[in-house]
């Protein structure tokens, strides 16, 4: 185990692109990866191990890279200061429970020396072997994001905050490192009584070509309306604090 620095962002985005292609299986839309990808990942990838927010850690088989997020910075607008874990991986999936335990660990101690009270990890729904980790070291779904492609996106896309009378939202581009094909509507909040099959309409008149539903483990209810109106639970967000 050690610190990352530059010399291993070429190694990582390998990992990272090879991880893209398997979550590309989980969700052919959603994480389509973009012709481009590598290209822009390595810039990026340079920048955070410049970055002071961040902390990142490698094996001979796997890394982490973890920023240090203040209370309340979007999408999320946390209320403690978290130790957000978005670029994670080890190259076999048996590596979870022993390089990717140890990864995790480390990166969030190193987070927790620097004020960090939690952490954040990113993960596909389907890829069981890394939530079987989060999981066995105590953290929790605090966020789940569904998900409904859209089948005829009518308008030219207007970027940033709308609102209808069944949600309010923000219309954004994709990550650069995934291709969706277009713009995606990111839904805040959903009109009480609104029916949440209308969410793809509303997509579709935005030229939004995905709509995301974000949901909490309290909303049951709105958990049930989606899965019955269609929508695909794709990616689990993992809070807490980790059991060492």
């Amino acid at each position: 185990m050690r610190a990352v620095t530059d010399t291993d962002v070429r190694w990582i985005a390998d990992m990272m692109d090879a991880r893209r292609e398997r979550y590309e299986i989980y969700s052919p839309l959603f994480w389509r990866r973009a012709a481009d990808a590598r290209r822009v990942q390595e810039p990026y990838l340079c920048a955070c191990v410049g970055d002071d927010r961040f902390r990142g850690f490698r094996t001979n088989n796997g890394f982490v890279l973890s920023e240090l997020r203040a209370p309340g910075t979007p999408p999320w607008s946390a209320t403690i200061s978290e130790c957000l874990i978005d670029d994670f991986a080890v190259d076999a999936d048996e590596r979870w429970a022993t390089e990717g335990r140890s990864l995790l660990l480390s990166a969030w101690r190193a987070q927790q020396a620097r004020g960090a009270e939690g952490v954040r990890v990113v993960t596909a729904t389907r890829d069981e072997p890394k939530v079987v980790l989060l999981e066995s070291l105590g953290l929790e779904v605090g966020e789940s994001w569904y998900i409904r492609t859209t089948s005829n996106p009518d308008a030219a896309s207007i970027f940033g905050p709308v609102s209808d009378a069944t949600m309010q939202g923000l219309v954004i581009p994709g990550p650069p490192v995934y291709d969706p094909g277009g713009p995606v509507l990111l839904v805040q909040a959903i009109v009480d009584g609104a029916n949440v099959g209308d969410l793809e309409a509303a997509a579709e008149a935005l030229g939004a070509v995905i709509v995301i539903a974000p949901t909490q483990p309290k909303d049951t209810e709105r958990v049930r309306s989606l899965e019955e109106a269609g929508f695909d639970p794709v990616s689990r967000f993992y809070t807490g604090v980790p059991v060492s």
